[in-house]
């Protein structure tokens, strides 16, 4: 279903029943409300604020739901936290292309410094597992504290990802595994990053015009709200 499409089928879900006794909107705007629907699915199949209370694979679903918006970067250069010796940063800014933005952090895998003395060839890479800012501190080495870390770590802060080693054990690169932003629709005239057709696969598309549907019913306040939003829960 392209934008012009949904275009149609938002405007006959607005009008259902009602005899063309809604307001009209204009093609910008039913392009607006659509962008932030396709914002909202994602996020709510993402984090499982959604009908089912299901999360990205949580379910089969769901992952097919996001499929097209999963990708991957190629292998980033780390650099040395300026303050933790057993820290390395990357920068979010330099996992988007022209053709994929960052959204949210799926995984990561980090690669081995082949500099360490107890390098094995055959163990180049090695998965991380996310934690929280506020978890680090035992992590961190100093003078006082050298933690044993089997697995590297990975937390977020200043728009940037942050990758805790091993002391004896330093890494140099990273992959990284996540939801990029989907592109914004747009019905004519493409340029940048738009579409004339979003990126979710087409079951989805049922989901963001019946959540266009409800926005707007919503910004006019019509009486059909609690209704649609009923409605809305079966599309899952």
């Amino acid at each position: 279903m392209n934008v012009l499409e949904m275009h149609d089928a938002v405007k006959l879900g607005l009008d259902k029943s009602s005899s063309l006794e809604l307001p009209a909107f204009e093609p910008e705007e039913l392009d607006y409300w659509l962008n932030e629907a396709q914002l909202q699915i994602v996020k709510q199949k993402m984090y499982g604020n959604n009908f089912r209370g299901e999360g990205f694979e949580d379910s089969g679903k769901r992952i097919d739901d996001l499929n097209p918006l999963i990708s991957e970067s190629g292998k980033i250069t780390l650099d040395q936290h300026p303050f933790y010796p057993n820290v390395k940063t990357l920068g979010i800014s330099s996992i988007n292309t022209t053709d994929s933005i960052y959204m949210f952090f799926v995984s990561a895998v980090a690669e081995y410094d082949s500099n360490n003395t107890d390098y094995n060839a055959d163990r180049k890479t090695i998965g991380v597992y996310p934690i929280l800012q506020n978890q680090i501190k035992n992590l961190i080495q100093t003078e006082f504290n050298t933690p044993f870390i089997k697995n590297p770590y990975a937390y977020f802060y200043d728009n940037k990802i942050g990758f805790i080693h091993d002391p004896y054990k330093s890494i140099e690169g990273a992959y990284v595994k996540y939801i990029k932003q989907p592109k914004e629709l747009v019905r004519t005239g493409v340029s940048g990053y738009q579409t004339t057709e979003s990126e979710l696969p087409e079951q989805v598309h049922p989901e963001i015009v019946s959540l266009t549907v409800n926005l707007l019913l919503e910004n006019i306040e019509s009486q059909r709200l609690q209704t649609h939003l009923m409605q809305l829960n079966k599309k899952e």
